[in-house]
């Protein structure tokens, strides 16, 4: 990712002359992104070819001085829960469009140097370019973000035309469905200008499904998400740091600038489904001698995609004592239904159901009908979306009556409240209609003991591991711990699922106590679950000599070579060797192709056995390839080439998303197996 270039706030020196800046200087004011995102209020960056926010600098200028036009430098689409990203680059081209019917002419001056040129929308093009005096230039135009650059040798005057076109009507707008989203929106546009964080808090996904409304397309959706953000929200500085999410920020602060309301207002949009990027630029600030002056500072837009007519200004900015600007000529946020407009012909209805909940790997039915004036219209393709990734799920042939679809969603699905839109066009009829499905997954929960006894007032050291129904790790989770049923202490899973906690003894009695691993989730998608409910001792004085690892899974199975292994007696012949019981917990792992979690599992059996021998301390966070390092120089004759094969295998388990192969599962199992049948105990 090319990180976005705030060329505009930087002091370059390229840029201005003499107190007449060039565009490609841009002082956004208290919206400037280059700095510090969490700053309070963000100043301007002092330099010698800077411009105050308030200068009377003229950046560049625009004839004639209708229409009155944002005039956009850049566009970023990527978005990093802070900041925005620029991703794409431009290439050289050829000046182009002199038949356009539509332009407008753009001066200013500039140094030396490559700077952005100010074009009136991402469609616009550039030609009759000029420099005053003469100097040798390139023109490079970024396709995808609908800007240029322009790069001259020496200090000039630049003056080119640039093409613009009318803004499409409420009605064409208003015409683009769900499904032409669906359908119609080049895939480069989808997936960089639908991208969301992974860390995106679930607070802003909740404020936009708040906002979905299903009776509207997507342009009077984009229009009431605006007016939320300009309702109840005012212009000023934030009243907090961004620390987790700018858009959750100005959600929670109800104040801020352009920059801050637009990135929410691009992010919210995302959230449902419709491709928008933010876009930087200026708003004309007066008009004199027959043009149009840009002064800085600087204003922040959107840019929504609606096909097939492409992007659309919209801006959430909140009213307030920001920034005075002429107002600007039809700009797509404030278009309103006009009342000489024709009311549109009658729509079908289309009746659509489905269940309320489905489990991960489990068909999901669907009924729908179509009719038209009470009519039913009779074998026409609907199809049903789900609107998080527009991907059709299904798709059904309409009859007299209700008609059914079925789909499953794959185990690996992300799991949560989805919404499925069920959609028909034909010619000049469309209809839809959204039902919401909340997709779950079962979950497992294990539990391990490093010991199953402690003294009165010692922690009791624990750890496991929570999974879906996909034998993936579920991140993120609060694990509570249950000691004689009842709440104890609490621990979250990391990346991997795994979770570990210290359990305060110093309030039970001696004797035996239980505890058990729980797993309750506050938002819905996970399913609840416990682990297996394991007993340990709690003694008065010294810890008893033989310890071992109670575990979640298949601890039965390894009681007896636990306590050959570790007791003083020694092995009578014909006894099973040390690795019996392990072999036989690692066939149920291997019965389920649950090769992951079996040699984890191993591992931490493992561990117990070091812990239970008294000659062995595991320490915190302490690698695989540390402890085999430390078991050569403890143990005489330690089995360590059979031991690195079994931990190269367990590395891969832990640190790589590749599920293990049988083969792989195999390897480690005897090399482990083979390490404690070798080792010296004594």
């Amino acid at each position: 990712v090319m990180a976005y270039e705030v060329e505009y706030g930087g002091a370059s020196p390229e840029y201005g002359a003499g107190g007449q800046e060039g565009p490609g200087y841009s002082p956004w004011g208290p919206e400037n992104t280059s700095l510090p995102p969490s700053s309070d209020e963000w100043p301007i960056p002092s330099g010698e070819n800077q411009v105050p926010p308030d200068s009377p600098a003229v950046l560049f200028t625009v004839e004639p001085t209708s229409p009155v036009l944002f005039m956009k430098i850049e566009s970023a689409d990527y978005y990093t829960g802070t900041d925005w990203l620029k991703t794409t680059e431009g290439f050289l081209v050829q000046e182009e469009g002199e038949n356009a019917p539509f332009t407008l002419t753009v001066e200013f001056r500039a140094m030396g140097g490559e700077f952005s040129l100010p074009v009136p929308s991402s469609t616009s093009k550039v030609f009759n370019l000029l420099t005053v005096p003469v100097t040798a230039l390139q023109l490079f135009r970024d396709e995808f973000a609908g800007t240029f650059r322009l790069s001259i040798q020496a200090p000039a005057t630049v003056r080119y035309t640039t093409t613009y076109h009318p803004s499409p009507s409420v009605r064409e707008l208003e015409e683009v469905t769900w499904q032409r989203l669906q359908e119609e929106v080049p895939t480069e546009v989808k997936e960089k200008c639908l991208q969301l964080p992974l860390s995106l808090p679930d607070e802003v996904r909740q404020v936009a499904e708040s906002l979905r409304d299903r009776s509207l397309g997507p342009y009077r959706q984009a229009l009431k998400v605006v007016e939320y953000l300009k309702t109840g929200f005012t212009y000023g500085p934030l009243k907090r740091r961004i620390e987790r999410d700018a858009a959750l920020t100005y959600i929670q602060s109800k104040q801020g600038h352009c920059f801050h309301a637009n990135t929410t207002l691009a992010v919210l949009l995302r959230c449902l489904g419709i491709p928008a990027r933010m876009v930087f630029g200026y708003q004309p600030k007066e008009e004199l001698e027959g043009k149009l002056l840009y002064k800085p500072p600087g204003h922040a837009q959107v840019e929504v995609y609606f096909p097939p007519y492409g992007w659309v200004y919209f801006d959430a900015t909140p009213p307030g004592e920001g920034p005075t600007h002429l107002p600007l000529d039809d700009p797509a946020h404030t278009y309103q239904t006009q009342e000489n407009e024709q009311p549109e012909q009658p729509r079908p209805l289309l009746e659509f159901n489905c269940q309320e909940s489905a489990k991960r790997g489990e068909n999901v039915t669907f009924f729908l009908r179509l009719t038209y004036l009470g009519s039913p219209l009779v074998g026409k393709r609907v199809q049903i979306l789900d609107t998080s990734t527009w991907g059709v799920l299904a798709s059904a042939t309409t009859g007299t009556g209700f008609v059914s679809a079925s789909c499953s969603f794959p185990r690996t699905e992300r799991v949560g409240l989805r919404y499925l839109t069920a959609t028909f066009r034909e010619g000049s009829l469309s209809a839809e209609n959204t039902r919401s499905l909340l997709l779950q997954a079962e979950t497992t929960l294990h539990l391990t003991l490093l010991t199953n006894t402690v003294r009165r007032g010692e922690k009791l050291e624990v750890s496991g591991r929570l999974i879906d129904d996909f034998g993936q790790g579920v991140p993120g989770q609060t694990i509570t711990l249950l000691l004689d049923n009842h709440p104890s202490t609490s621990t979250t899973t990391d990346n991997l699922g795994e979770y570990s906690s210290s359990v305060p003894t110093q309030n039970l009695e001696p004797g035996r106590h239980t505890i058990q691993a729980s797993f309750d989730p506050p938002i819905q998608g996970y399913i609840a679950s416990k682990s297996a409910n394991h007993t340990f001792e709690v003694i008065a004085g010294e810890s008893r000599e033989v310890p071992w690892a109670l575990m979640a899974f298949g601890a039965s199975a390894v009681v007896l070579p636990l306590l050959i292994l570790f007791g003083k007696k020694k092995r009578a012949e014909g006894a099973p060797p040390p690795s019996a019981g392990l072999r036989k917990m690692l066939e149920d792992f291997s019965s389920a192709k649950k090769y992951r979690d079996g040699i984890i599992a191993a591992y931490h059996q493992f561990l117990g056995m070091l812990v239970g021998s008294g000659r062995y301390e595991v320490r915190v966070n302490q690698t695989a390839r540390e402890v085999a390092k430390e078991l050569a120089q403890k143990f005489e004759g330690f089995p360590l080439k059979e031991f690195q094969s079994f931990v190269e295998v367990y590395e891969k388990a832990m640190f790589s998303e590749r599920q293990l192969t049988k083969e792989e599962f195999d390897r480690a199992v005897e090399g482990l197996c083979s390490t404690l049948d070798k080792m010296r105990w004594g």
